[in-house]
């Protein structure tokens, strides 16, 4: 089946704000690029797929080291969908900055050159989500034929699963012993400090009970394909999730760890998690160990005290 691919392009240094929940700054200049590719290769994961074409103009269309950060698929869309989604950020959810503003202030007589028309700026993740899931409700509207619906819907639910932790969570590991050490090494640490952690075989996770009654988990994962670590202090409901945050605020916890904000479950909407994630230029699972240890050991002792 042809597929629409649209995906999310940030620089390097801006990924974990970007990942964590944070707008990007306008100073200096936080963007990202929303652009549109296809594949007709089923087998053709849709993070490769973007890949492919973004590589293609990394070369001479981008000045330093950047990252994908978001991908979205779709049955074939005709027109120009990224245009959708962009139109979304900027004067319909939101009311952001994009290249395409500021170009019409450009002069070619005076030798000035235009940005490229797919770059959106002071952007956070939450905005990006938002904007999606509208586009994906009017695509749902529009449709009018019940097959090409239920291809949507799939699709849709697929989409659920944005980040790079979400899609391993559940999943089952493969190359299980090597993988699966890392939660075992992690356990062992932090039961030397009476924390015990909860590890269900071939699960990309461990969790923690809380012993609170507004937090429900603490839970870490790590990708090994991407080389990213995550923590997560997770709870239930809207008034849990106003009560962590308070409490986060009043007690100065970001002082301490640098947590995002609560963002919503993509599953379940009754979910809500504060996230640390950490990326590697380069695999080394003992550094992930000791980010582990040192950062759930500071994040448990803040939380249950």
């Amino acid at each position: 089946m042809e597929r629409t691919i649209i995906y999310v392009l940030t620089p390097k240094r801006f990924q974990q704000d970007y990942l964590n929940g944070f707008a990007l700054p306008m100073f200096p200049l936080g963007w990202v690029k929303i652009g549109k590719t296809s594949s007709s290769d089923d087998n053709e994961d849709k993070w490769d797929a973007a890949y492919r074409r973004v590589t293609q103009i990394s070369n001479t269309g981008i000045s330093e080291p950047c990252v994908l950060v978001d991908v979205f698929e779709y049955p074939h869309l005709n027109g120009k969908p990224d245009d959708v989604v962009r139109d979304l950020l900027t004067s319909d959810v939101y009311e952001l900055q994009d290249s395409r503003f500021y170009n019409q202030s450009v002069q070619p007589s005076s030798f000035e050159i235009k940005a490229g028309r797919e770059y959106v700026y002071g952007i956070s993740r939450r905005q990006v989500l938002a904007a999606i899931a509208k586009f994906e409700r009017n695509l749902l509207i529009d449709e009018v034929d019940s097959n090409k619906q239920m291809d949507l819907i799939k699709f849709i639910k697929g989409n659920n699963e944005t980040s790079i932790e979400d899609a391993e969570d559940n999943n089952p590991i493969n190359n299980a012993t090597q993988h699966l050490k890392i939660y075992d090494d992690v356990a062992k640490e932090l039961a030397k400090k009476q924390i015990a952690v909860i590890h269900y075989d071939n699960k990309n996770y461990g969790l923690i009970k809380s012993g609170r009654k507004d937090l429900t988990v603490y839970s870490f994962s790590y990708s090994h394909r991407y080389n990213q670590a995550t923590i997560a202090v997770e709870t239930i409901g809207e008034e849990n999730k106003q009560k962590i945050e308070d409490f986060i605020e009043e007690n100065k916890v970001r002082e301490a760890v640098a947590l995002s904000g609560p963002q919503q479950g993509a599953k379940n909407k009754e979910k809500y998690a504060w996230k640390m994630i950490d990326i590697y230029k380069e695999y080394q699972e003992t550094n992930i160990k000791e980010w582990f240890v040192s950062n759930l050991a500071t994040i448990i002792d803040l939380f249950e005290k």
